[in-house]
């Protein structure tokens, strides 16, 4: 005689049930992980796009780059001297591989995106870089960076 509740087609159903929760809970965390490298890989374009411009000495390109925070403290005008001055660290420029990242978002506020790559250079030599950038009208704008060559 079969015990109420233990029917095969309750056992089923059971296990129809665990399945799709398990796979719910997987393509939540599938889709959070798409999301997190998806951001990152727009930080790190953002940085690649500014460090390229400096190296090509289009200051005006990399400018753009900014947040609005960095271009209120900082002219298009006073960044083409500063890099003038600055410009061998960025001569040669092919490329970044990021090293670390963080971000913080915030609700009522602009997120921030802390980031750390190693820069690489045409001449086969690397240096460090890093950045805070702020996600500002749907992109990441850079807040302040750092390059230690």
């Amino acid at each position: 005689m079969e015990k109420p509740g233990t029917s095969k087609k309750a056992l089923f159903m059971g296990l129809a049930v665990g399945v799709m929760v398990f796979a719910a809970c997987g393509g939540a965390v599938a889709y959070a992980f798409l999301q997190v490298t998806n951001e990152v890989g727009e930080g790190k374009a953002a940085m690649t796009a500014v460090l390229r411009g400096i190296a090509d000495r289009d200051y005006a390109r990399a400018y753009g780059h900014f947040s609005e925070e960095l271009k209120a403290e900082t002219s298009l005008e006073q960044f083409r001297q500063l890099m003038a001055q600055q410009q061998s660290a960025y001569t040669g420029f092919s490329g970044l591989k990021t090293e670390a990242w963080d971000i913080e978002v915030a609700t009522g506020a602009k997120s921030r995106m802390n980031y750390a790559a190693t820069v690489r250079y045409t001449d086969g030599t690397e240096a460090t870089m890093e950045a805070i950038l702020r996600r500002e009208g749907g992109a990441w704008k850079v807040r302040a960076f750092q390059l230690n060559r």
